[in-house]
């Protein structure tokens, strides 16, 4: 399997800036997507772009299928502006042939075990690789640097139920409850490559159904060998309640992680953040509101500003349009979406 990685790259694809063989001195992110998350693709790399501070960031993007030809103009219009390299990889699918696929999980999931060893063949030492479904709202060139000499630095997954994940952790095997989210994951390419951590865990994935499938494997085998960090300034996710949330304040939230079904992008959360959604005291998640708007306005600041939000894609998010028409007193489109969830909750 190792030998196969090396020709796992179908084509290679310089969108802009410099083609190089050595992009050592430069940040380098990595980042997995397909044609189902290329706005939020885009919306992230502008997001840390716009808060660089002088650095020279490289955006390698492993990108499963074949981008649009508007896509790739809107990509090269956002890495132009900001004189940032892009480069497109598309990878051989039928390397993860047999893998686990179904619902939201596809062969994009497994697409970052994997991209160590491709950039290992570009002089990169260090690669941070981020989820698509995240911003940066600061300056975020400090997490370059943190704990290099070991395999990963990872941060902790904030859960509003610890003892939840004690058990679970257990379940999986670990010694500790140290469990991180895989979202963010600053990786020393070299060290990843001398444990052959991808394909250890590959070969967990062809042998097990874990629940959360390379997030689980990764924290198997990269416990005690990373460096954990229990602070959610460098990946705050929404699961992280308004206490939690401010006892960071001072120190700042530098990347913002929308994890769960509720995206940003979504028609049902465009009124989180505005006037017609004030966030309440009551709310142990009212912190979260102000993010949901900060990544439209990044939306609107970039190639993507025209593109409108997506409009639901099963009964749940029709559930949650219709009551977002509620409280903005939309009664006709109200019903109308409650309409369409019962059809198609009962015709499934």
């Amino acid at each position: 399997m190792a030998k196969s990685i090396e020709k796992i790259v179908k084509k290679r694809l310089v969108l802009c800036g410099t083609d190089s063989t050595n992009y050592h001195d430069c940040l380098n992110v990595a980042v997995c997507a397909d044609k189902n998350v290329v706005r939020p693709l885009g919306v992230l790399i502008y997001s840390v772009l716009r808060n660089v501070a002088g650095e020279k960031y490289v955006f390698h993007i492993f990108f499963n299928g074949e981008l649009l030809d508007e896509d790739i103009r809107r990509i090269r219009s956002l890495g132009q502006s900001f004189s940032s390299t892009i480069i497109v990889y598309t990878l051989d699918n039928d390397f993860f042939s047999g893998f686990y696929t179904a619902g939201y999980l596809t062969i994009t999931a497994y697409y970052r075990l994997l991209v160590p060893y491709v950039l290992n063949q570009y002089n990169i030492e260090t690669c941070l690789y981020l989820d698509t479904d995240i911003i940066a709202v600061s300056n975020i060139d400090d997490i370059f640097y943190f704990a290099r000499d070991d395999i990963a630095y990872v941060i902790g997954d904030s859960t509003s139920s610890p003892e939840k994940w004690k058990h679970y952790c257990r379940a999986i095997g670990m010694k500790t409850n140290k469990y991180f989210n895989s979202g963010v994951l600053l990786l020393n390419i070299s060290k990843y490559l001398k444990n052959d951590i991808g394909i250890k865990a590959l070969l967990l994935l062809k042998n097990n159904q874990y629940k959360y499938m390379d997030q689980d494997v990764l924290n198997i085998l990269l416990e005690g060998k990373c460096s954990y960090d229990p602070d959610i300034t460098y990946n705050c996710t929404m699961s992280v309640t308004n206490d939690k949330y401010q006892k960071y304040l001072d120190g700042g939230i530098k990347i913002v992680h929308f994890t769960g079904d509720k995206k940003p992008w979504k028609l049902f959360t465009s009124i989180w953040g505005g006037r017609n959604n004030p966030a309440s005291n009551n709310d142990v998640y009212a912190w979260k509101y102000q993010y949901y708007r900060k990544w439209r306005e990044y939306a609107k600041a970039s190639p993507w500003m025209d593109v409108p939000l997506s409009l639901p894609q099963n009964a749940h998010e029709w559930r949650y349009l219709s009551r977002m028409y509620l409280k903005t007193g939309n009664y006709v489109h109200a019903l109308k979406a409650y309409a369409r969830y019962l059809m198609i909750k009962f015709t499934v």
